[in-house]
């Protein structure tokens, strides 16, 4: 049996990882993977564990997390670790080589043109343009893919421009706390991460990304955060919301293309880390309609965050500002399974 799989980013080389018996093309647009990180690389402890991600591609450790608006600070924390930093590019690589240990193949500078529901995917590649039929699909291409659309399998979906760099602290903050800043934004927020290279700092933002970024860092310099910066900026976009519909015919989406994110920060690895087992167990039986039942339940998981953050940001974050002024300063205890799940963090610190 032969698939083709549109996109060697995490979603489709962690699918391609897990599939041993069949025949696999990847196709890719660049030249190689993991030429540049994209994001800030937060996963909660339990997404590391299903995805594998190897302890030496861990630059952070964290438990606690810190919401700040104005003078009001709301604050997660565990005994054990809620999240980790995961460095995404080095990981992608490690990825690819699991798949060319199983014998697939990766078609890089391939630039796929056209997805049919009858199987056949045309493609460019050496000036030339071919086109070959597959037993199954998957698309996981990305937040830009519009191969999704002309399928039907369009999923709600909103994009912020997401931006950091590496900066150099200037006082002492404490390693194992991830910070993030709201109010400075209508809609967006920015963080501070410490990591073993310095203290990552970025924003999220629907404008002018590079010129809010400075201005963020102006304001953590007064604040006496950080000194200078240690990179050039980096990131991508971020995605909010949600998965409407993932297979038609032998054909089957995952990760970014269909919105499979956590809407509040964006985060997409957790689906993935779900996604990529389910749909590579159903390609192995051969019946991708399992796939989409067996993910019913995540679907409606993350419509349920996408409908919530909505709530949270609508009219310039009304109601996030008001639950930080009530809540302010109170801790909760949470897990790693809370870190994914941030409707039961939030109860927790409303009952606590």
């Amino acid at each position: 049996m032969s698939v083709a799989i549109v996109g060697a980013g995490v979603s489709g080389l962690y699918t391609a990882s897990l599939i041993k018996d069949y025949d696999i093309e990847v196709f890719e647009l660049k030249r190689d993977v993991g030429l540049i990180e994209k994001c800030s690389g937060l996963i909660s402890t339990e997404t590391m564990l299903r995805l594998k991600v190897p302890h030496e591609l861990i630059d952070g450790i964290y438990k606690r997390i810190l919401i700040v608006l104005g003078k009001k600070v709301i604050e997660f924390e565990s005994n054990d670790p809620l999240a980790v930093r995961v460095l995404r590019s080095k990981y992608e690589k490690y990825l690819m080589k699991r798949v060319l240990d199983l014998g697939h193949r990766l078609l890089f500078k391939t630039r796929v043109l056209k997805v049919d529901k009858a199987g056949y995917v045309k493609f460019y590649v050496n000036g030339c343009i071919k086109e070959r039929k597959y037993d199954y699909i998957v698309i996981a291409n990305g937040w830009s893919s519009q191969f999704v659309k002309n399928l039907g399998l369009a999923p709600i979906k909103e994009t912020l421009y997401g931006v950091q760099v590496f900066a150099q602290q200037a006082r002492r903050i404490a390693e194992d706390t991830i910070t993030t800043l709201h109010g400075f934004l209508d809609d967006g927020w920015g963080w501070v991460i410490p990591t073993s290279n310095g203290v990552l700092v970025g924003v999220a933002c629907r404008y002018t990304p590079l010129a809010i970024l400075e201005a963020f860092i102006n304001k953590l310099r007064k604040m006496n955060i950080v000194s200078s910066i240690k990179s050039r900026p980096f990131g991508g976009v971020i995605v909010r919301g949600y998965p409407k519909s993932l297979v038609i015919n032998n054909i089957a989406a995952i990760g970014d293309s269909v919105s499979m994110v956590k809407s509040f920060t964006g985060g997409g690895l957790y689906s993935i880390s779900i996604a990529g087992k389910e749909l590579s167990r159903a390609l192995s039986n051969g019946n991708l309609i399992e796939y989409e039942h067996k993910l019913t339940n995540l679907k409606r998981f993350l419509k349920s965050q996408y409908i919530a953050t909505k709530l949270l940001l609508s009219s310039r974050k009304m109601l996030l500002k008001e639950l930080i002024h009530v809540l302010g300063n109170k801790k909760a205890k949470i897990t790693a399974h809370d870190y994914d799940n941030h409707l039961k963090a939030l109860l927790k610190l409303i009952f606590s």
